[in-house]
């Protein structure tokens, strides 16, 4: 999956934590995004263990029109309902 610099700063505090790590966990993936909303750099193979924050300014640079917000927020929920429609009916749930 691909992730922010945000996202991917606590998946690799999670990592970080682990006693022993035998495999990879795909932590760079944020470097086949063109833009990203926060700084998370890949130095010499390695990422360094903090929390990072989105940056105000990136934030607003790659703001999607509402528009756009719209068509991912109905996408989620067609998505969710594709896979749990049956399961959200017999549990008495809505959005």
């Amino acid at each position: 999956a691909l992730d922010s610099a945000v996202g991917i700063s606590y998946g690799l505090q999670l990592a970080a934590s682990l006693p022993s790590l035998d495999y990879a966990c795909g932590l760079a993936t944020g470097q086949l995004l063109d833009a990203d909303i926060a700084e998370l750099p890949l130095r010499n193979g390695e990422l360094a263990v903090h929390s990072v924050s989105p940056d105000a300014d990136l934030l607003a640079k790659y703001a999607v029109p509402v528009e756009r917000l719209t068509w991912w927020k109905e996408r989620t929920k067609r998505a969710f309902y594709a896979g749990t429609e049956t399961e959200i009916k017999a549990r008495g749930w809505s959005w």
